[in-house]
């Protein structure tokens, strides 16, 4: 059974740290030779970030202490050296979720043909769920598809809330959006073993869904896990998870989006985000329409889970070497705080904080002439670096 480490539990929340710790170093020098796929993943009880480590592992950092936490191995191989590992192609890990409360992970590895990871070298794929055993602390694989997509899986989602459903266990979802013009939704399964009171978990693949031919790229549960939004193509379609025989709604925001890349409900709100690369739309679902669009090239959007808050890295003009990086509210597109980063961005986050040791610092809104209280007093910006520096 394949193993997971402990994840350690968090320390209070620091601001941006812009020093290159030795930690930080050890990071880009053993990662240089991957990608970072994952981005970075903001584990729902510890806190602590979660992103490619070694080929077929998943590391997990403390950026408030800039300590390397634990690696775990998602894909087991052989390691081959000398000149021949050179030829191996080696696993590598293009995706991880997690459940709200922690409890289950998902994650997507791949083998590729060639050098090159991506969809036209993608010869092997395998979706894994695993569970938290709580007596250890150690996620411990439950459930592996073969191939759960033709040519790879290109995004994961949980249902934050699962459905209750009489003697099929929680009815917990996950769906997959796949490159083969599909996304699957996956349900959790509880059977009691016979002559046993063990309880064995396993998931099922429980709808198989496409819409007019396009290819879907993301897809979000909405807070109460009513409803799935899936990106297709230009629109964003809205879909009663209990069923998801048919789109409730599609939303269009404009044709100067073709291809959405990234689609999420704003946590503690009534607005949707959706945003392709050059391009952010910001719906209000109460009546339907867009409340205000950025339109700038984007690196990385974050949004916010539980509160109301996005995180947003762009280049003012394109090929530029300096970054913007702002968080925003979803009523207005005038960013609470912008900070500028030179070199490159592959992801940002916001780590919510349990306790703060920031004074409590306030500006005003632009807009109404407000005082709001600073939006990283309870969270920390974090930024991940193509060469792996989080600052």
């Amino acid at each position: 059974m394949l193993q997971g480490l402990k994840f350690a539990e968090r320390g209070a929340a620091v601001g941006i740290n812009i020093q290159r710790s030795p930690e930080q170093i050890r990071l880009a020098r053993k990662l240089e030779t991957d990608s970072f796929t994952t981005g970075l993943i903001v584990h729902p009880t510890s806190h602590a970030l979660v992103l490619n480590g070694d080929p077929g592992h998943l590391q997990v950092f403390n950026h408030t202490t800039d300590r390397h936490l634990a690696s775990f191995e998602i894909v087991s191989f052989n390691r081959v050296g000398g000149i021949a590992a050179s030829e191996f192609q080696k696993p590598h890990v293009d995706l991880v979720q997690y459940s709200s409360d922690g409890t289950w992970m998902a994650t997507v590895d791949s083998r590729g043909s060639d050098s090159a990871y991506g969809p036209s070298a993608t010869v092997e794929t395998y979706l894994k769920f695993w569970r938290l055993d709580t007596h250890d602390q150690k996620y411990k694989l439950i459930t592996r598809v073969d191939s759960p997509h033709v040519r790879g899986v290109c995004a994961l989602a949980f249902q934050p809330v699962p459905r209750r459903k009489q003697g099929r266990g929680d009815g917990l979802l996950c769906v997959s959006t796949g490159r083969d013009g599909a996304f699957r939704v996956w349900e959790l399964e509880s059977r009691e073993a016979v002559g046993s009171t063990e309880i064995h978990y396993i998931w099922i693949c429980r709808n198989t869904v496409r819409f007019r031919g396009l290819q879907p790229r993301s897809a979000a549960f909405s807070a109460d896990g009513s409803t799935l939004a899936v990106a297709f193509g230009g629109y964003v379609t809205l879909w009663d998870s209990s069923t998801c025989t048919a789109p409730v709604c599609a939303l269009v925001a404009s044709a100067a989006t073709p291809n959405l890349s990234g689609v999420a409900f704003i946590g503690g709100s009534n607005f949707l985000a959706a945003w392709s690369r050059n391009r952010l739309d910001v719906w209000n679902m109460l009546t339907g329409s867009v409340w205000w669009t950025l339109a700038m090239p984007l690196q990385s959007v974050f949004v916010h889970p539980k509160t109301s808050l996005l995180a947003v890295a762009a280049y003012q003009i394109p090929d530029s070497t300096i970054a913007s990086i702002m968080v925003l509210e979803p009523t207005s597109p005038v960013p609470l705080v912008t900070l500028r980063h030179t070199g490159g961005v592959e992801s940002v986050v916001l780590v919510p904080a349990e306790s703060s040791s920031k004074s409590s610092l306030s500006h005003p809104n632009s807009e109404s002439g407000l005082v709001r209280p600073d939006p990283l007093q309870n969270n920390s910006l974090v930024v991940l670096t193509p060469t792996g520096l989080l600052n």
